[in-house]
């Protein structure tokens, strides 16, 4: 059985396989792998920030219990009576062995009513101090070394005027009037340090206040925690409070900007960090949020972003924007501790090995598709192109004029079709070539022909014009001779006759003129001879070369406006005034006892003359044939006004020669309205025509 047999539509041939291969096996592989991949990361995501945000949580609620712990474990003694307040020494040796205890505090002490304090601070792992005011009063404030048992050893400092009742650490215990955190602040030992300080109020049994209870803890030790988390490979998490400023993170950067030996240093605000995670995170909760202090409840969010390698480019166009997901979670308790923590996690830490498979499988697909395509490709091209060979070598025959070329392709599929149809359609442009060939020696001779016919027409009006002119100028200067005679023999009678032979000489000799000038015109014998015209003389002129007779006869009035500012024009002046000649007649001739206006607008790049007539004025549908030759506005045998109709049509083609063009505007019975624009530069005018 023959594989034409077989295929009933090379369409689906060739289109279904290619389609099949590719847009299912690639297409919708890649899509699914991607879209899983996508859902998969998500939820991994969220796994691991709501996990590290509990660890977080659960570790900062057991390095907070400690400091309130240690100061309630010391009220409960000293309202037991086993702690002696008054006892400095007693004091200095308790607090230094709870410190002993207690490694995540890093200071203990007590102020009194009478501003004096008893104070053991750790700053550093090497150094242990103590920190005291004489009789526990206010006064000078003297810090010790201390030896490992606790013993002083030498004095290593003294402040002077030192009162703890006014201390910000006591302050916000005794107005509090119950255990408190102070804010945030930073330690001069070590310096570069955060501390925060748990503070408790001690009273008496008739409820005055003793003095406050305070241990210090430094923040430092949150970072160490937060480094040693694990968030995918570069993600990060931190810590702030509500009002933006850093606390910790899980980078090296310090929580200050650092300042110069004289000034004190700086906190570092989120949505200033040197870190592109930490301050596009920030930035984008405050955006988010517009406040930090709505976030009242974790929020898992995902945001986008242009992360580059190098910070210092953190502005520029040269990284692509990727997706970051975030989770921020507010931490409290109810001794009015109130931050953030917020972890990020980029998007790319766990799609890249899912991007990385996904374009292994598109690839691979692409491949098993290609060697599919190509097994196919080998077996169907002897198939299909061979014909198509064969219509090639037939359409590059006919190109060349074989008109006898034909093909024989035995198959019934749109192959088989497209041969059978190229062999009539060679037919067909055979019968047509030859109709065409035809066709074509006719036109050629009708050309050559009306050719003939038009040179001869040109010079038959030249020759006519010419040998007309000579006999009418002879009429024209006898009746002019007669005229005179006549006057001056008194024979007034015979000047009517005259003057309607001398009125019917000058239309005659205006009519052949006419004609003449036209027939240049379509001979393209009309040369344009540009100067610099003066409009204000040119207009002048044009009026009075008016006739005499033409303005008298019918009663009408020319008024003209023309402004004394307008530059020359670079135009012809004889072919523009004889437009505006032409233009002033017909205003004239078609006007009865009325009003003709003639008015100069200055263009940007021209002038625009507008002439006015209260006249008799033009039917609509005359008017898109005005301007044709021997065509008038009546063309009625018992029209009362003379003329050819050339009048008109030679003002279109002087306005055409001039780089213009000319309109009109009419209402039957109310007046005209022709508009002539004459560019300031014809050739240019021209130019941008052509």
């Amino acid at each position: 059985m023959k594989l034409s047999q077989l295929v009933t539509s090379l369409r689906t041939l060739l289109v279904i396989p290619f389609t099949l291969l590719i847009f299912i096996a690639v297409g919708s592989t890649g899509y699914f792998a991607l879209h899983h991949g996508q859902q998969a990361v998500n939820e991994v995501t969220l796994l691991l920030r709501q996990e590290i945000t509990a660890r977080i949580q659960q570790h900062l609620h057991s390095y907070f219990q400690i400091p309130h712990l240690v100061n309630q474990l010391n009220a409960d003694a000293i309202q037991l009576g086993l702690l002696d307040t008054g006892n400095s020494n007693l004091l200095e040796r308790y607090f230094w062995r709870q410190l002993q205890r207690f490694q995540l505090i890093s200071g203990i002490y007590w102020g009194n009513e009478a501003g004096g304090i008893v104070a053991v601070a750790r700053y550093d792992q090497q150094q242990i101090t103590v920190q005291v005011t004489a009789a526990m009063r206010k006064g000078d404030y003297y810090t010790y070394a201390t030896d490992a048992q606790g013993q002083r050893t030498r004095l290593l400092e003294v402040a002077n005027h030192y009162d703890a009742t006014q201390r910000p650490w006591y302050l916000s215990a005794a107005t509090a009037h119950q255990p408190v955190w102070s804010q945030v602040y930073s330690f001069t030992y070590p310096a570069g340090s955060l501390g925060i300080t748990a503070n408790q109020p001690v009273y008496d049994e008739q409820g005055q206040l003793k003095g406050v209870l305070a241990a210090d803890f430094m923040l430092t030790q949150i970072s160490e925690f937060l480094k040693m988390l694990k968030i995918g490979h570069t993600g990060q998490v931190y810590i702030m409070e509500r009002n933006g400023r850093l606390i910790a993170s899980s980078t090296e950067e310090s929580p200050f900007i650092e300042r110069t030996s004289n000034n004190a240093d700086e906190r570092l605000m989120a949505t200033h960090s040197q870190m592109p995670i930490i301050q596009l995170s920030s930035r984008y909760l405050i955006e988010h949020f517009k406040t930090l202090n709505q976030v009242q409840h974790s929020h898992p969010l995902n945001f986008q972003a242009c992360v580059p390698p190098s910070f210092q480019s953190i502005n520029k166009l040269d990284c692509e924007n990727s997706t970051y997901y975030l989770q921020v979670t507010p931490i409290q308790d109810h001794y009015g501790l109130d931050w953030l923590i917020v972890v990020v996690v980029p998007e790319a830490d766990f799609l890249a090995n899912v991007t990385t498979n996904t374009r292994f499988t598109v690839l691979f697909s692409i491949a098993i598709a290609m060697l599919i395509t190509l097994i196919m490709g080998v077996i169907l091209s002897h198939w299909v192109l061979n014909p198509i060979f064969q219509l090639n070598d037939a359409a590059k025959a006919l190109a060349k004029g074989d008109w006898q070329t034909r093909i024989h392709v035995d198959r019934q599929d749109e192959i088989g079709q497209l041969g059978q149809a190229f062999d009539k359609m060679s037919q067909q442009l055979q019968n047509s070539f030859i109709v065409l060939e035809q066709a074509y020696l006719l036109a050629e001779s009708a050309r050559q022909i009306a050719e003939t016919a038009n040179r001869a027409k040109t010079s038959f009006l030249a020759n006519m014009s010419h040998e007309l002119r000579t006999p009418l100028n002879a009429v024209l200067g006898y009746s002019h001779l007669l005229q005179e005679e006549a006057l001056e023999l008194g024979k007034k009678e015979c000047l009517i006759y005259l003057e309607n032979i001398q009125q019917s000489g000058q239309a005659l000799l205006a009519l052949i003129s006419d004609i003449l000038e036209f027939s240049k015109i379509e001979a393209e014998k009309m040369p344009l001879h540009l100067t610099t015209v003066p409009i204000q003389t040119l207009l002048e002129e044009v009026i009075q070369s008016l006739p005499t007779t033409l303005i008298n006869r019918n009663c009408n009035q020319l008024t003209y406006h023309c402004p004394h500012d307008l530059p020359p024009l670079i135009t012809d002046a004889d072919k523009l005034k004889r437009i505006l000649q032409n233009l002033l007649h017909n205003a004239y001739k078609f006007t009865h006892q009325g009003q003709i206006h003639l008015q100069l607008i200055p263009a940007d790049n021209g002038l625009y003359f507008q002439i006015t007539d209260t006249g008799i004025g033009i039917p609509t549908e005359r008017i898109p044939s005005l301007f044709e030759p021997f065509q008038q506005a009546d063309n009625s045998s018992t029209r009362l006004h003379g003329g050819a109709g050339l009048g008109l049509a030679i003002c279109q083609q002087y306005c055409h020669l001039l780089g213009g063009k000319i309109t009109v505007d009419s209402q039957l019975g109310i007046g005209s309205l022709f508009t002539l624009y004459c560019p300031s530069h014809p050739q240019e005018s021209l130019e941008n025509h052509v």
